[in-house]
């Protein structure tokens, strides 16, 4: 179980609650971009008090292995969050599954960054934690996610119809797997 992970470019890390202010920043900064893809968030989600109770949330759930952010920073400047990576839903055997979900600041898209930090950690969710089958779920209409996901080795298999409440309804979403190489 490893707190950092290093990338030819990145940095990919789990945070404590002191990093909460530049979470924040990264949040803010992107709001209107992330929002459309998202769950609705309670207007308190966007306060550093919030954002120090979630990286402490997180990090007591990465402690147990039941959940997993890792945040992305360039190594050029380890003070500024541009994206994340998570992995919810861990399933123990026999499932040996979980969801993978990640954000890129919209400065940052287009740069290959996302497509880094993926393989970085999918990898390491192989053969660091066992793990047989990762799932992602796109918006049928998110076209670079889907590109990304493919580029990645992910297969579609296929539209889940109203499967997550993005603002208030539920959509469509294709899902994807991953299968690790290390697995019978």
């Amino acid at each position: 179980m490893n707190f950092i992970y290093e990338t030819k470019r990145l940095y990919l890390k789990v945070l404590g609650p002191e990093r909460a202010p530049d979470v924040l920043s990264f949040l803010q900064k992107n709001r209107l971009i992330f929002e459309p893809y998202e769950t609705q968030k309670h207007p308190s989600y966007y306060t550093l008090p919030h954002q120090s109770d979630l990286l402490q949330a997180e990090y007591n759930a990465f402690m147990s292995l039941k959940y997993i952010r890792y945040y992305i920073f360039k190594k050029d400047d380890e003070n500024t969050v541009i994206g994340t990576v998570s992995f919810s839903n861990i399933l123990p055997k026999p499932f040996c599954s979980c969801t993978l979900g990640y954000k890129i600041d919209e400065s940052h898209q287009r740069m290959g960054y996302a497509t880094e930090a993926l393989t970085a950690t999918t990898a390491a969710m192989f053969s660091d934690f066992g793990i047989h089958r990762i799932e992602a779920y796109v918006l049928h209409d998110n076209i670079p996610s889907m590109k990304l996901l493919d580029t990645l080795g992910f297969t579609n298999e296929g539209l889940c119809r109203k499967c997550i409440q993005i603002q208030k309804e539920y959509k469509d979403h294709y899902r994807y797997s991953l299968i690790s190489p290390f697995s019978t």
